[in-house]
Order: C-alpha cells, then sequence, then structure tokens
C-alpha cells in the first residue's frame, strides 16, 4: 500500500520503534525525567498517576493512535512545565513507542499568590485588553516556581507572558 510521506517527526518515531534507545531508561525511571522507551519497554510502560490524557486521534496510514498526557501538580492542579508523555499504540493497544517525561518529586518554592485576574490585569497593563487571552497556571519542576503562563492571540501577533503566581 501506498503510504503519505515520511517528515522528520515520523521518522524520529520510527527510528525509536525500530530499537534505536534516546535515554538510559532505568535512571530515567526512578528521577523523572526524560524518557524514550520501544519494544518491550514501551509495551511495559506504566503511566505515572499524576498524568492526564489530553489528546488523542488515530493515524489509520500507519496503524497507530497518538496519545498525549500532561502532569499536573497539587490542589491547584497546576500543569508541570515540560511534563508531557507522548504514546504511540497499535491496534491492540499496546504502546509501541514512549516519549516525553515526568517529574514526581516537585518542591514547590513560593504559593500561588496571585489570582488568574490579576495575572490577565498585569498582562492587560503591558499590552492593553485587545486579543483573545488564556491563563494558565504552571510549576517549573527543577526551580519548584509558581507562575502563569498568559498567551495573548491577535490578528498579527502572538504574545506569552510569564508571571510569578506569588507576587
Amino acid at each position: 500500500p501506498s503510504h503519505p510521506p515520511i517528515d522528520g517527526n515520523v521518522q524520529l518515531i520510527l527510528a525509536i520503534i525500530l530499537g534505536i534507545g534516546l535515554a538510559d531508561t532505568a535512571a530515567a525511571e526512578h528521577q523523572g525525567g526524560f524518557r524514550a522507551l520501544s519494544g518491550d519497554e514501551a509495551a511495559s510502560f506504566v503511566l505515572p498517576g499524576d498524568m492526564e490524557l489530553v489528546k488523542s486521534f488515530d493515524l489509520p496510514a500507519y496503524g497507530l493512535t497518538y496519545q498525549r498526557y500532561q502532569q499536573f501538580f497539587g490542589p491547584a492542579a497546576a500543569v508541570v512545565l515540560g511534563a508531557q508523555f507522548t504514546v504511540y499504540r497499535d491496534g491492540s493497544g499496546t504502546g509501541r513507542v514512549v516519549i516525553g517525561a515526568n517529574y514526581p518529586s516537585i518542591s514547590p518554592t513560593n504559593r500561588v499568590g496571585l489570582s488568574r485576574g490579576d495575572a490577565h490585569r498585569i498582562v492587560d497593563g503591558d499590552i492593553g485588553p485587545e486579543g483573545d487571552r488564556r491563563v494558565d497556571l504552571l510549576i517549573e519542576p527543577r526551580t519548584g516556581r509558581y507562575f502563569y503562563r498568559v498567551e495573548t492571540r491577535r490578528f498579527d501577533s502572538r504574545w506569552f507572558h510569564w508571571i510569578d503566581a506569588g507576587n
């Protein structure tokens, strides 16, 4: 059968499926951080309990399903910066490729003292109120700092502000 052209991302995925390892998975399992798994390691991979499915779709041309998981942290369910897993599953639901990161030992170093509305107003003061705005609470896993990522989309621009959630 004829398949669509293979772009660079799919080439990387296929390389992993064929057994090219990209990370020391034994060390990564205990400390968190980045992992790239294939073969038996991908098939037996168990997602950490703090990961939530955020996107899924089928890739029929390759016989795979794409699933994207995000790590959340704490009572405010902050998004953990850089902590996602992408899992490619075959038709039986078996993991064929797992790529991503998880940070199991986050220690907050500040508290959330500002509201989403406060973060929104800070950005209004910087670039004005125009545009579609999204405000998300995140935590940086290595420093433990909570912050708001405020994205503003306009016809001709896209702004990102990172605002310390403590002050």
